[in-house]
């Protein structure tokens, strides 16, 4: 799989619907003539591109970077200034649950999530800094940290992609019959070697199995 993208929006004279008569395997669209196939999470849904404009309850911005397992760091451009999020009190120290005690607007909510994100982050770094001695890796977390306008989402689950119309995409595979390796071909000679009336002695084949990978 590339990290090629593609909008949904592409021109017509350049992406087309699925071409199965004339490519008979597994693809999405053809594009220029070629059978692509789009990037797909855990849970079979399409990836987002970096770059891709999304919208969310903070405002509007696009996606900075993109997480293994599907993370995503979102830099808000544009913060929603009508956007309230509730903060609550502790449920022990009021004695109740839900007990509203301010809020916060978008920029001020993503602002924490960023700080708390951040916190993470330097902890883990300084970590590996001074129990493993290893700069390396403190200093690639350290990479990690975010601006106050930028946080973390998981996308998982989000049926609308954040309205994000671009998506990351590969060349199709066209399926190939499984190559026989040496060594299986080896198994496979010894076990019609040791063969008496179609039957291999008790054990034989299992020992041959795990040595030459079958």
């Amino acid at each position: 799989m590339t990290n090629s993208l593609i909008s949904l929006s592409q021109s017509a004279q350049r992406c087309h619907a699925t071409d199965f008569k004339k490519f008979p395997y597994a693809h999405d669209f053809v594009l220029d003539g070629k059978p692509q196939t789009f990037a797909r999470n855990s849970e079979g849904q399409l990836i987002p591109a970096v770059g891709s404009e999304v919208t969310t309850r903070y405002g509007k911005g696009f996606i900075e970077r993109r997480h293994i397992g599907g993370q995503v760091v979102i830099r808000i451009t544009e913060f929603n200034k009508t956007a309230e999020i509730a903060q609550y009190a502790n449920p022990v120290e009021v004695n109740a649950i839900g007990v509203v005690k301010g809020y916060l607007s978008a920029e001020e909510y993503v602002a924490r999530l960023s700080n708390a994100y951040n916190n993470r982050i330097m902890n883990k770094a300084i970590w590996f800094e001074t129990r493993l001695s290893d700069m390396l890796a403190s200093e690639r977390l350290m990479e990690l940290v975010l601006d106050d306008d930028c946080y973390l989402v998981t996308l998982k689950g989000a049926q609308d992609y954040l309205g994000a119309t671009t998506f990351v995409y590969g060349a199709s595979a066209r399926p190939t019959k499984n190559k026989v390796t040496p060594a299986q071909l080896a198994y496979r000679a010894k076990i019609e070697a040791l063969r008496t009336d179609d039957v291999v002695p008790e054990g034989i084949e299992d020992e041959l199995a795990e040595c030459f990978g079958e």
